[in-house]
């Protein structure tokens, strides 16, 4: 699920394989996109809501518009990777210019620059593992949660520099992260908030961007 940065929807990848966004006020569906071929794993809105992008375990982005008129036809689809390689999550920078792709499949995450055109180009980084979730900072770092209970934090450089070696990440002795999500300022040091982990009396736990350890 995600709220569009206004608050005036919400979209949600339900059990059924469709993809419905509802508004915020009243809960009314405002559009169902249905895939075909493939599965729904994740729907996130652009920081400025006009495009929804859907990722799907065939591989494929899927972008639908992000306010009204909406429609379940969309604007435009690519494959970052290959049908093979299947998504669990995404999602856009601060200034719209880059997306963050994660699979499940796959060891390497992938920065799409430019991804609203069709000269769109990608950057992976080689992670060791797979990928269950990633989110995009204020400040262009990402966060990547893997599946050998690790969370860590990329610097994202400009574009078509290498993405270099994680600055930072935090270790689970013995259960999986789940997810991360970074709060949204610019003053370091930024707390990622994760859940799962060893930190089996919390919902959440948190460490910074700048290393340390599970609060």
């Amino acid at each position: 699920m995600d709220y569009s940065y206004d608050g005036n929807y919400m979209v949600v990848v339900t059990g059924a394989n469709t993809v419905v966004v509802y508004d915020t006020i009243n809960y009314f569906t405002q559009v169902t996109y249905t895939p075909a071929p493939g599965t729904a794993k994740v729907a996130r809105f652009s920081r400025n809501n006009t495009i929804i992008a859907v990722g799907q375990t065939n591989g494929l982005v899927v972008l639908l518009s992000g306010q009204p008129p909406f429609n379940a036809i969309p604007l435009t689809s690519f494959t970052p990777k290959t049908g093979t390689d299947q998504i669990s999550d995404l999602d856009f920078s601060y200034d719209g210019s880059k997306m963050v792709v994660c699979y499940s499949n796959n060891n390497n995450f992938q920065i799409i620059d430019n991804w609203g055109l069709t000269s769109r180009t990608t950057r992976d980084r080689a992670t060791g593992q797979k990928q269950k979730a990633c989110q995009w900072s204020p400040i262009d770092d990402v966060c990547v949660v893997n599946d050998n209970k690790e969370v860590s934090i990329f610097a994202i450089p400009t574009s078509p520099t290498a993405i270099p070696s994680s600055t930072s990440k935090i270790t689970s002795a013995s259960a999986d992260f789940t997810d991360c999500s970074i709060r949204p300022t610019t003053t370091p040091p930024i707390k990622i908030v994760v859940t799962g982990g060893n930190n089996a009396q919390k919902d959440s736990s948190y460490f910074l961007n700048t290393g340390g350890t599970l609060n």
